[in-house]
């Protein structure tokens, strides 16, 4: 069996050579925006998550369907009161 000691060597050296920046590198420039929420100015970055369920959906079929299906699923309504209840718990 060979000795590889000499070829882990290099293959380490040109690895660590390949992560090297070189002298001159300048970070660009980037002008980032102050919100990525949006991308019309005049709108609100509020959270996805904090908002009400009937301002997503503003259509009233939906929003008849949605009640319909919460109503008929009490395991849905039970989720969502124990995540009132850790929500209030927690002072959120």
């Amino acid at each position: 069996m060979r000795n590889r000691a000499p070829f882990s060597i290099v293959v380490l050296l040109l690895t660590l050579q390949s992560c090297a920046l070189g002298p001159d590198y300048q970070r660009p420039n980037l002008d980032m925006p102050a919100t990525f929420r949006n991308g019309r100015p005049g709108m609100s970055a509020d959270s996805f998550g904090d908002l009400h369920w009937q301002s997503v959906y503003p259509d009233p079929t939906v929003q008849i369907l949605i009640e319909e299906a919460l109503t008929a699923a009490p395991d849905l309504l039970l989720a969502e009161a124990r995540v009132r209840e850790a929500e209030a718990a927690a002072g959120v």
